[in-house]
Parts: structure tokens; C-alpha cells; sequence
């Protein structure tokens, strides 16, 4: 295989990877028997955030 054969034979194989997967992902667009994302669950008390200090804050330590 030359060169160019070789280029050209892996634009194809990637071409064929993106329809595919397109084509998956409008296959599975509405699947309601998917299991749903967790949520994210944010952290109550962030540094600088006005929460008061933990406890051995002012000592510099992570009580």
C-alpha cells in the first residue's frame, strides 16, 4: 500500500467511525429506560464563601 492509499484508507475509517457513532446517538436519543445522571452535589461550606471558619481554622490546621 502506498502513501496516498494509506491516507486515503484512514479518512474513510475515520469518516465511518463518526457516521457510526452519529447514527448510534440519534439510535439512542430517547431511551427512557437509561439510567439517569446523579446529580451533583455541591459542597455546603466552600472557602471564602462568608461560611464561618471550621474549627483550628486560625491555628492553620483542617480540624
Amino acid at each position: 500500500m502506498s502513501g496516498p492509499q494509506r491516507t486515503l484508507l484512514a479518512i474513510l475509517v475515520f469518516v465511518a467511525l463518526v457516521l457510526g457513532s452519529f447514527i448510534w446517538f440519534i439510535a439512542t436519543w430517547g431511551d427512557e429506560a437509561a439510567a439517569r445522571p446523579t446529580p451533583i452535589l455541591l459542597a455546603t461550606n466552600i472557602p471564602g464563601s462568608g461560611a464561618a471558619p471550621r474549627s483550628g481554622a486560625a491555628k492553620g490546621t483542617t480540624a
